[in-house]
């Protein structure tokens, strides 16, 4: 478990945003999709597929590939969608979770280990 202060986790965002705002895009991709891909699964074994399957197929490796890249940071992904990302953090002596939107401009908000977004509180600066 890597921990992170306040400044480091900020400086990061440099890289995570980009990666969390793909992430979406993917994700809208995959929910906007996936009954269509899902329908022609049937079909699929009597030729070589289905585009929607095949797009399906690639944008979960997309995925994929882009939750490791930010878990490789050390940073936790708690929600796609919302594109909420956590980086632990010692606060007055414990454990916490830093807690970050991609629409936030920098991480302002914390909350415990055991909480998530709806208990989080604002950083003391």
């Amino acid at each position: 478990m890597r921990l992170f202060t306040v400044r480091e986790a900020n400086e990061l965002l440099v890289h995570v945003r980009p990666l969390v705002q793909q992430l979406i895009v993917l994700q809208q991709q995959v929910d906007d999709h996936i009954e269509e891909a899902l329908t022609d699964l049937p079909d699929a074994s009597l030729n070589v597929g289905s585009s929607a399957a095949s797009q399906l197929a690639h944008n979960f490796a997309s995925i994929e590939s882009i939750l490791t890249q930010i878990s490789d940071y050390g940073c936790q992904i708690k929600d796609i969608h919302l594109g909420l990302i956590d980086f632990y953090a010692e606060l007055e002596g414990r454990i916490v979770n830093l807690c970050w939107k991609v629409d936030e401009s920098a991480i302002a908000h914390y909350h415990e280990l055991d909480e998530g977004f709806d208990n989080r509180r604002p950083l003391n600066r």
